[in-house]
């Protein structure tokens, strides 16, 4: 089955269509309003297999509305997996997330990306591309700096914090 047909297939009028379609206007604020105590969003549209592991809870996760993830995937803090919705670009869509994805914290996966099975990305990747079926995608090209002098790392704490009473 072809990836857009997967999506469609998911998109069927039945116990599985997305809940804006089930839900009154109430039930929606009230989803929307407990995913924003987190400081996050899950599209109530988002197709979801299972419930994601959060290993650090959803602080700071986003996930659109359009997007489809697998059985037993990772997702760490600040992550966002987001849809391209700007009309004349190449990858405009929303990210398709098969079982097994791992992804690291603050990665961003925008627009119409396809994340093989068991597939791992790493902490702060921008992911616009396909990623296979079990790899690992990373950010490389990491420079050291070496200073010829000593560096202070000395923390200084906010002057403008309030009294203590």
């Amino acid at each position: 089955m072809a990836f857009e047909e997967k999506i469609k297939a998911k998109r069927t009028f039945d116990k599985r269509t997305p809940p804006s379609y089930r839900w009154t206007g109430w039930r929606v604020a009230l989803y929307n309003a407990y995913w924003n105590s987190f400081g996050g969003f899950i599209g109530v549209d988002a197709v979801i297999e299972s419930i994601p592991i959060f290993p650090h809870g959803p602080l700071g996760v986003f996930i659109s509305n359009s997007a489809h993830i697998g059985k037993k995937c990772v997702i760490f803090q600040q992550v966002t997996i987001g849809s391209n919705t700007i009309k004349d670009s190449k990858n405009q869509g929303s990210p398709y997330l098969e079982n097994g994805v791992y992804v690291g914290c603050g990665a961003k996966i925008i627009g119409k990306v396809h994340v093989g099975r068991n597939a791992r990305i790493g902490a702060n990747c921008v992911v616009v591309k396909d990623v296979p079926a079990n790899s690992v995608t990373v950010i490389r090209g990491v420079e050291t700096i070496v200073k010829d002098y000593e560096l202070d790392n000395e923390y200084v704490e906010n002057e403008n914090k309030l009294p203590q009473q």
